[in-house]
């Protein structure tokens, strides 16, 4: 399938496919040995609704960096779930604290996924300009950070205005259930900011799109980024 780029929005090529399905590896090493100059990442849109995005873990390589993008409306999330326990509790920390929490989480989540490339650096870079305009919610469980969530308002993947969940991470010493009732708490918090709200789950992350899914999230489009060599 030769790929015809339909128009560029900033550093983002925008292409159309008719399918889903039609996103696998050969059409993903053509896009690569041809990468559309000057752009970060390639953006799929498609004719048809996207399903069963779950195949797309073992349909394509786990070089290449692929994530689905969900969107949700107010109306759309879904809050049921329990409540955060009484041992956790909001805390407003400033901008140099918001960035070394980032930071080290940041760092925590690329050594623990393994099927992360070194693009996902590069998208920490982006991200990390982004923290003075972000809004967050950081949770602390007995006076130990716990949690943090950062959302910011700025323009997709498509050109469009959005409200971005730029980060979500609960600390590995969680329960399941405090994972849970954090979540809970995370999506009643975001639906009292604007939105739409989009969030990004990774090819390989079943679990999150299947979470996204069952949260009220529809994926959107998809997102390729170029191919980053080493890691530093």
């Amino acid at each position: 399938m030769e790929l015809k780029p339909a128009k560029r929005i900033l550093k983002y090529e925008q292409y159309r496919l008719e399918q889903f399905k039609d996103l696998d590896n050969k059409l993903l090493a053509g896009l690569h040995r041809k990468w559309p100059a000057g752009a970060t990442h390639a953006v799929f849109q498609f004719r048809n609704k996207i399903r069963d995005e779950h195949k797309l873990a073992k349909r394509i390589s786990r070089s290449y960096n692929v994530s689905i993008i969900y969107a949700a409306n107010p109306g759309q999330i879904k809050t049921e779930g329990p409540d955060l326990p009484d041992n956790f509790k909001e805390v407003r920390v400033s901008y140099n604290k918001l960035r070394t929490l980032f930071k080290r989480q940041a760092k925590q989540v690329y050594q623990k996924i393994k099927k992360l490339t070194p693009a996902f650096l590069e998208e920490l870079k982006s991200a990390e300009k982004l923290l003075k305009h972000s809004r967050h919610l950081c949770l602390y469980r007995n006076n130990r950070f716990a949690a943090l969530y950062i959302v910011v308002h700025r323009t997709n993947y498509l050109g469009k205005e959005c409200e971005w969940g730029l980060w979500m991470w609960g600390e590995p010493f969680l329960t399941t259930k405090e994972n849970t009732a954090v979540l809970t708490h995370y999506l009643r918090w975001v639906k009292r900011i604007r939105l739409p709200l989009e969030l990004k789950a990774r090819s390989f992350a079943v679990s999150t799109q299947k979470l996204l899914r069952k949260s009220g999230f529809e994926p959107k489009y998809v997102t390729v980024a170029k191919i980053v060599k080493g890691g530093k």
